[in-house]
């Protein structure tokens, strides 16, 4: 099955290079476009995160570039103004966000979007600002990067205990820690400290994440900021109550933390799976939430859908295309909605 999506995607992707983007926007029915971005290609301290796909500086550039050609930039006001009196956000509208709040938004992506006069929203999550804790996968590379088969071999029951605590009994070291899910991460200090591996002094060294004051002085330039759940779990890991815990105080923590006059937030990966309940209690405890599900609409009044151009490692222009024909299908299909069970 994956492999036959696979194929559809790539068909889909040679088809829509060749129309025009204009058409493809006339015949979907001239739609705003809301791009989601995280980091820059090769600049993070982990090695492991750095596999991931990410625009160059070039890249990102020429995405700027296309996007204000294309269409006209729109502002977290504009969106929150049109979701509440019920109206269509801007037929040429684009709109840029950054998941994770991760301090290479501050150092590389602002000096270039103010030099473009733009702004963004920048989702946060509260545990991690100001450095104070690592995200528990990041946690698990320090592992993976630092032990060697020597410190295994001279700590081994040891190590095999703590993973015993999460049922985790008679497996490889690396494919235990492999295995580490959220509700499992707890363990995670337990074996850093046992290696002697420190992740406050290695986040002293390596400022992952926003502080404070990069956040206030961003504010100051316009931008925007949500939260993004306090410490980025799969929700599909989680109960329904824990999903709305880390929502709701995420958003609050936000607003209060900053005095902002707007409640917004993004779902960490993938919302697809996130409940209509869910939404319904979020219902007036924000005004717009993100997904990221490319073009489509949601049965969710507030919820809007971006696009996930880094990872795509092709040319804007053939995302947006390729993003335009995939709702035109979904519409013929009767399938442009996303429905919650």
């Amino acid at each position: 099955m994956k492999q036959i999506k696979s194929i559809i995607k790539r068909l889909l992707f040679l088809m829509a290079a060749c129309f025009p983007l204009k058409l493809l926007q006339r015949i979907a029915g001239n739609r705003a476009v809301f791009i989601n971005y995280h980091s820059i290609k090769g600049i993070d301290s982990d090695e492991i995160i750095n596999r991931n796909v990410y625009r160059t500086i070039d890249e990102f550039v020429e995405d700027i570039k296309y996007l204000l050609k294309n269409f006209k930039s729109l502002s977290i006001n504009e969106i929150i103004d049109n979701i509440k009196k019920g109206n269509k956000i801007d037929n040429d509208g684009f709109y840029l966000t950054f998941d994770d709040g991760l301090s290479v938004v501050y150092n590389y992506f602002v000096p270039l979007l103010k030099k473009y006069k733009l702004t963004a929203s920048v989702f946060l999550n509260p545990d991690f600002v100001d450095n104070k804790d690592l995200h528990f996968q990041r946690k698990k590379n320090l592992l993976k990067n630092i032990v060697n088969d020597e410190d295994l071999k001279s700590k081994d029951q040891d190590w095999k205990s703590i993973f015993s605590r999460v049922k985790i009994i008679d497996v490889e070291f690396h494919d235990a820690v492999n295995s580490i899910d959220y509700k499992k991460s707890e363990i995670l200090n337990d074996l850093l400290f046992l290696f002697n591996i420190d992740y406050k002094e290695y986040l002293k060294k390596n400022k992952i994440y926003l502080t404070s004051d990069q956040i206030e002085e961003m504010i100051e330039d316009g931008f925007s900021f949500g939260g993004h759940s306090m410490n980025h779990p799969k929700y599909g890991e989680l109960s329904e109550e824990e999903q709305q815990k880390q929502t709701i105080e995420s958003i609050n923590w936000v607003q209060n933390k900053f005095s902002l006059p707007y409640r917004i937030f993004a779902f960490p990966l993938r919302d697809q799976e996130i409940s209509k309940n869910h939404f319904d209690k979020l219902d007036g405890k924000c005004e717009v939430s993100f997904g990221v599900n490319g073009i489509c609409d949601d049965e969710v009044p507030f919820h809007i859908h971006r696009i996930d151009v880094e990872s795509s490692g092709v040319k804007i222009a053939w995302v947006l295309k390729f993003e335009y024909l995939k709702f035109i299908v979904k519409r013929c299909l009767g399938k442009e909605v996303l429905k919650r069970s």
